[in-house]
């Protein structure tokens, strides 16, 4: 990615392809730092309530300041967001392509635990669901990004 003008579009831009490729895995059945929410201050990792599907290694949406998305879906505990979409019906976190490989091998190990169902594993991607949320993972050379959406 250039460093000219396009820094914030052109991430976003590329998570969006990401996110479409992901979608497509889907449809064809093809086999650190503080915590942050992409802003100049860092959330807290709040204490995980038992029960939760967070642990030691995790923390929440909630722990992102994520508003909305299943309760108690976990990401990993240092995750720092750059980009981020809270909706109701859709949460969408951008990551740089270096935490990618982590992140998916972390979801990988704690979506089943944490009562999701992978459906497609394949390319550092993963098609889910569970709790009544679809979601997907995928990562580009760029960037990796994460979607929940309630259908």
């Amino acid at each position: 990615m250039s460093s000219g003008g396009t820094g914030r579009s052109g991430r976003v831009a590329a998570a969006a392809v990401v996110l479409v490729a992901t979608g497509a895995l889907a449809g064809c059945g093809a086999p650190g730092s503080p915590v942050s929410s992409g802003s100049s201050t860092a959330a807290s990792s709040a204490p995980v309530p038992a029960g939760s599907s967070a642990a030691a290694d995790a923390v929440t949406l909630r722990a992102l300041g994520i508003a909305n998305g299943p309760d108690g879906f976990p990401v990993p505990e240092g995750l720092i967001v750059s980009e981020q979409v809270d909706n109701p019906n859709n949460v969408t976190l951008v990551i740089d392509s270096f935490q990618g490989e982590s992140t998916y091998q972390f979801l990988r190990r704690r979506l089943p635990a944490a009562g999701y169902t992978i459906g497609d594993d394949a390319n550092q991607s993963l098609v889910f669901s569970g709790k009544g949320w679809q979601g997907a993972f995928t990562v580009s050379q760029e960037v990796a990004a994460l979607t929940l959406r309630r259908p």
